[in-house]
């Protein structure tokens, strides 16, 4: 892709200038499907060159991370930087910034920046819980000097909370109209998000409870495509689980957004022992890998999320009998 040398040498400054390296993923280098592009719909492979033409043609372009993936990001600027190169100018949703730092983004916006390595400090994402903001600065900066519209896409955490104890209701009621999230999702994507809300949170969540979290994962997609559908053309900065096209962010823009081209894309790290692009559906619970392109990259590393989820817990636990 165009400007891939560009960007990738722009991030290496970017990280030689820190003083604490972010961790890079390079398990694996040798996996046959390593920096291969597939396309579930015809089950084939691509060249990068037809997957540009793609998202060039693309209304919504949304871009699913694994999040702590450097190679990820580095991918998702190069993709935002061809879009720019081509003359388009599409905003950019971020799924880590929500509405609450709205404010604050806004006044960073509007002091024009042409960095912003200073964005993340300025709207506390520090606190918010996410991998480091110098994973996410490169692709704010291209947006910057290109001076692309970036916006908040997802709800505060507050509100989550308030969806998983009270439902729906605490919305706004003509999102969740215009949104659909009035309506049941049918039964088999229904089925489908309760196991991976089982499954994700490592089958310690009590399955009364799995209800509550979903509905949580469905505001935050319907909020999300609600963000994007208020721009022509935009860029979804998100993890792999909300660009899914079956029930992820595409499912509530494609109601709000009905003749618009969404082109979602999954950054998968291989696994050793899936040497298949079809080995990994079962990972997302579904016969096909549900994104219309996937991109393929080393692992970070090879410890199990579920321990990493155990030990969370444990701290969590700790926290509250002290």
């Amino acid at each position: 892709m165009k400007a891939a040398v560009a960007v990738a040498v722009a991030l290496l400054i970017l990280l030689s200038a820190c003083a604490t390296p972010l961790p890079q993923a390079t398990l694996s280098p040798d996996h046959p499907l390593n920096g291969r592009i597939w396309q579930p719909a015809t089950q084939s492979f691509i060249a990068p060159d037809a997957m540009q033409q793609i998202l060039l043609d693309a209304d919504y372009v949304l871009l699913g991370e694994k999040h702590d993936n450097s190679m990820h990001h580095r991918l998702q600027a190069d993709v935002v930087e061809n879009l720019v190169m081509s003359g388009l100018r599409p905003a950019i949703a971020f799924e880590m910034i929500n509405t609450s730092q709205g404010n604050k983004l806004q006044i960073f916006l509007a002091d024009k920046h042409t960095s912003a390595n200073g964005l993340g400090e300025d709207i506390g994402w520090q606190k918010s819980g996410w991998p480091d903001w110098r994973y996410y600065a490169p692709i704010a900066t291209i947006g910057l000097k290109a001076g692309l519209a970036i916006h908040p896409a997802n709800c505060p955490r507050t509100k989550t909370r308030e969806i998983g104890r009270k439902g729906f209701a605490v919305l706004d009621a003509e999102l969740v109209e215009r949104t659909g999230l009035n309506e049941p999702l049918p039964a088999a994507l229904a089925n489908s998000l309760t196991e991976e809300m089982y499954l994700s949170h490592c089958k310690m969540m009590p399955r009364k409870h799995l209800g509550a979290i979903a509905n949580i994962q469905r505001a935050r997609d319907a909020v999300m495509a609600d963000t994007l559908a208020a721009e022509d053309k935009a860029v979804l900065i998100a993890g792999a689980g909300h660009t899914r096209r079956d029930r992820g962010v595409p499912y509530y823009l494609r109601r709000l957004r009905p003749t618009a081209k969404i082109v979602a894309v999954g950054y998968i790290e291989v696994d050793d022992n899936a040497l298949q692009p079809t080995d990994y559906a079962a990972i997302y619970n579904a016969e096909r890998l549900p994104f219309d392109l996937v991109w393929f990259t080393p692992r970070l590393d090879t410890v199990d999320p579920c321990e990493k989820f155990k030990s969370q817990l444990k701290k969590m636990k700790k926290k509250k009998i002290e």
